[in-house]
């Protein structure tokens, strides 16, 4: 069973010795998300062989942290991935869209040096490899020293954001008169979603309450902007919005300061086997802020290098730390990574993207309708079926 996560794109390369002396093959691997339920791997392989010599797909029977079906696709002889992961952004089965990315962690992920002529140019690999690694921890380990110690700055002002020196920051001063998204004051809502269960469900909930042409704007964190057709409908739904059980709080927009947040997802490497439960995952994930979605460890899990946790942040810098964890006096060090790239909630992501004018109400745009039509007509005489 395969544990992953909404991937951040990295080149995966599985080297497969065919003998001794010889040249290897090269394999690159996509992490395949949003698949179908009834989704075999024959149907993503068909879906997926237009672009590409498919080596073998892999379905797993757990979910992504979106709750998704997800599976992993070789190709053999990828002489460029990113553009191959660009031209497979609209691959249909059905009703569903494909989310495709290069995969990222495995035995090997060596994108240098491809080809090795013998094994001794493998072993010395590995060896320039290990003392890459060690290099790397000592030089974290002065950067830390540096950072917290010379310029007395704790580590939890650094995780908060907060500054390390006088003038270290740039500074920019904005006009007290600047102003955004004035023609939505009164006719939206500002809201702090009570969990990420509900956010991500948001359009549904929507729906089922007979808001269902609210057009939900993603803030960041647990925070969303909802925009109605008018005034009247936006003060009726903050009205009833305690009932609904969906918010932690709820008012109208009136170009109020809205406070920073955001999710960072955190990819935690390196610890130990005798360690790796999910309090231990959780816990390194409470050094950064809140835990939203707990690491979910299974004993069933083969793949056991890492595991990921998304926690509710205020800081503006992209988390990387090593961190130490402290057992019996015993000290253990691990790498917490944040994932690259934005994280969106499936309710905004699968609404049409509208716009709201003066008069209050929009319509897409030709480019935007055009761009639906054609997912429409690439969702026809694709392989496999949605629910």
């Amino acid at each position: 069973m395969y544990t992953a996560f909404s991937l951040s794109p990295r080149l995966l390369l599985i080297r497969q010795t065919w003998t001794a002396g010889r040249k290897v093959m090269l394999i690159t691997k996509f992490f395949v998300s949003r698949l179908p339920e009834r989704c075999s791997s024959k149907d993503v392989a068909e879906a997926l062989l237009p672009f590409g010599s498919i080596q073998g797909v892999y379905i797993a029977k757990k979910r992504d942290k979106n709750g998704y079906r997800f599976g992993f696709a070789s190709f053999k002889g990828v002489k460029d991935a990113a553009e191959l992961e660009k031209q497979m952004r609209n691959i249909w089965i059905g009703s569903y869209r494909l989310f495709i990315n290069v995969a990222r962690f495995a035995k090997e992920n060596d994108t240098g040096g491809v080809y090795r002529d013998n094994e001794e140019k493998k072993k010395g690999q590995r060896l320039n490899d290990q003392g890459e690694r060690h290099q790397f921890f000592k030089e974290q380990e002065v950067f830390r020293g540096r950072s917290f110690i010379n310029k007395g700055i704790s580590f939890a002002d650094t995780v908060s954001g907060k500054s390390q020196g006088a003038g270290s920051e740039k500074e920019v001063t904005v006009s007290e008169y600047a102003k955004a998204y004035v023609e939505m004051h009164d006719k939206a809502i500002v809201g702090k979603m009570k969990d990420l269960w509900n956010l991500r469900k948001l359009d549904i909930l929507l729906k089922e309450a007979n808001f269902g042409d609210a057009v939900i704007k993603y803030l960041g964190g647990l925070n969303v902007m909802v925009v109605f057709r008018s005034s009247v409908e936006a003060d009726n739904f903050r009205a009833n919005s305690p009932g609904f059980g969906w918010f932690v709080s709820v008012e109208i927009w009136k170009g109020q300061a809205i406070a920073f947040e955001r999710l960072a997802w955190l990819n935690i490497h390196g610890v130990h086997l005798h360690l790796s439960g999910n309090e231990t995952y959780d816990s390194v994930g409470r050094v950064f802020g809140k835990v939203i979605h707990a690491s979910q460890r299974q004993s069933e899990d083969n793949i056991l290098t890492y595991d990921c946790v998304c926690v509710l942040t205020d800081t503006v810098k992209r988390i990387e730390e090593v961190v130490v964890i402290i057992v019996k006096g015993k000290r253990f060090r691990i790498w917490v990574e944040e994932e690259r790239g934005d994280w969106l909630p499936d309710s905004v992501e699968k609404q049409d993207t509208c716009s709201v004018d003066s008069d209050g109400w929009d319509l897409m745009s030709e480019s935007e309708k055009t761009n639906k039509k054609k997912k429409r007509l690439g969702s026809q005489g694709v392989v496999g079926g949605g629910s």
